[in-house]
């Protein structure tokens, strides 16, 4: 083992191991696994995670297995590591990585080869974590290294919520995302890597540009909700998935460009919606915001004021721009100084004051609504006052900060016993979700109505259910079973509910 195993030996120590892992017994083999993975040896890491990832195809460990497993059939955790030994396993992959980044001289350089070669490791790391709590245990000690939990989560972003699970005090962590975008190296290394969920980001944007090229059907009431739909889910997906946003903006970019005349303006209140819902740190250090917003800009200029809307709002996103960067945000305003001038919406840009009162949600409604000490029929008026400026401001309810503020407000009044003001809070929980980076507060509402004494609040959440459901998707296990749990204990009629969430699950997935 140590002349094997130990870091400094010869060259041809690569091909006594791969002669030991195709030749040797599986007693023998699981007797070095267990001795290369014990937390109280050192060993080259190189060889041990080499070793790992050859054992994982070895005819010696396959024996006895269907060798020709079915397309979709699940990969086979072969080794079958207990969560100590992949926790070894993980500080060797770690190791690994940070003697490329040192061979690489640090740096730019370093960083990427550190990404590459976790990157090569990371599908034996992925087969040896075949359950959640393999997943977790794989986790945790990744959240010491940024680099390999970024990884981690662009290939099973649901490791978040397993994160968060183990969290004694969740709400003291502010997810990966915000662990991450401190990290020194992570953000390029972001922009460089894959993630499950760009075929999904990619697939919603280009429905939806494609149903730019469809006029007949505009006018359609179905269409327009299939365009809703799918505004929501790349709202779902931006906003939750930490990078997802700025790694599509490229697409967007270019889909936006083939889409600019003005017969198209009603399908780019969705694509604005949805990059309103971005950060600004993920919004505008990409370059392709400047060709975005240049696009909206000339699309102002053609629809000659018949669309105010669309121009408040594109004029809110180029003020951000000009708060993040300035010296790129008076280029684009000098290229376009006519439109700014002729369009009273746009003119005050160039004045560089301070954002107009209506990008923010009504200050005296949000804070009555965080204390709760109004009465129920003053609650319900100011529930529908922000309600009415969301829909002013579009699906992103004027960025996630304010998004989240106001569903924080608005979750616990989902339970009260005043049936207008009950009803009016699920309403808008089933519209701030989508737009939300965190959705426990909705989730801690719908499990508090569902567990109600009073059978009315129970009733309004399985009615609205099919509207919320989509929007915490990620939850969506946890809802439905306590839903069945509740048909199984009480006399609420839960069938209805669960065949209407179901089938809207399933009509966000296709849509």
């Amino acid at each position: 083992m140590r002349l094997m195993f130990r870091s400094g030996c010869a060259r041809w120590r690569p091909q006594l191991v791969t002669q030991l892992a195709h030749r040797a017994s599986w007693r023998t083999l699981h007797t070095c696994l267990r001795a290369l993975l014990n937390p109280e040896r050192e060993w080259a890491a190189s060889s041990v995670v080499e070793f790992c990832a050859t054992l994982m195809d070895s005819p010696r460990v396959w024996q006895g297995r269907d060798r020709s497993p079915s397309k979709h059939a699940p990969e086979d955790d072969t080794l079958q590591l207990t969560h100590k030994q992949l926790e070894v396993l993980i500080r060797y992959v770690v190791e690994e990585a940070e003697a490329a980044d040192k061979a690489a001289g640090g740096g730019a350089a370093g960083a990427e080869a550190m990404r590459r070669r976790m990157e090569a490791r990371l599908p034996l790391v992925l087969r040896c974590c075949p359950s959640p709590p393999a997943l977790l245990a794989a986790a945790l000690p990744a959240r010491n290294h940024p680099m390999l939990l970024l990884l981690l989560y662009t290939k099973v972003p649901a490791i978040q919520q397993l994160l968060w699970s183990c969290e004694e005090h969740p709400t003291s962590w502010s997810g990966i995302g915000a662990a991450l975008k401190e990290s020194p190296g992570v953000r390029e290394a972001a922009a460089n890597c894959t993630s499950a969920t760009d075929r999904v980001s990619h697939t919603l944007l280009t429905a939806l540009a494609a149903a730019a090229h469809h006029p007949h059907h505009h006018h359609n009431k179905e269409h327009t909700q299939k365009l809703s739909r799918m505004e929501g889910n790349i709202r779902s997906v931006w906003s939750r998935v930490w990078g997802a946003g700025s790694r599509a903006l490229p697409l967007a970019a270019a889909l936006l460009r083939g889409t600019s005349a003005p017969m198209h303006a009603r399908h780019h209140h969705h694509l604005l919606s949805a990059l309103e819902v971005l950060p600004d740190e993920d919004l505008f250090e990409s370059e392709e915001i400047h060709g975005i917003l240049d696009c909206f800009l000339n699309m102002t200029r053609q629809l000659s004021g018949r669309d105010t809307a669309l121009v408040h709002r594109v004029c809110a996103l180029v003020r951000r721009y000009l708060a993040r960067r300035p010296a790129r945000a008076a280029a684009l305003l000098q290229a376009h100084r006519d439109t700014v001038a002729s369009t009273p919406a746009l003119s005050a840009l160039s004045n560089a004051g301070p954002a107009p009162a209506s990008s923010a949600p009504p200050p005296h409604a949000l804070s009555a609504l965080q204390r709760r000490t109004d009465s129920p029929d003053e609650l319900h008026w100011l529930l529908q006052e922000i309600e009415a400026w969301g829909t002013r401001r579009g699906g992103a309810w004027g960025g996630p900060t304010y998004a989240h503020a106001i569903l924080r407000a608005t979750a616990p009044l989902a339970a009260s016993p005043h049936a207008q003001l009950r009803t009016a809070a699920l309403s808008l929980l089933a519209k701030l979700l989508p737009a939300v980076t965190d959705t426990r507060p909705g989730l801690e509402a719908v499990l508090e109505c569902l567990d109600s004494s009073q059978p009315e609040v129970t009733q309004s959440m399985l009615d609205k259910l099919p509207d919320i459901a989509p929007g915490m998707q990620e939850h969506a296990t946890r809802v439905l079973g306590r839903v069945f749990a509740l048909g199984v204990q009480s006399r609420h009629p839960v069938e209805t509910c669960l065949a209407r969430t179901v089938a809207a699950i399933n009509l966000h997935r296709g849509c």
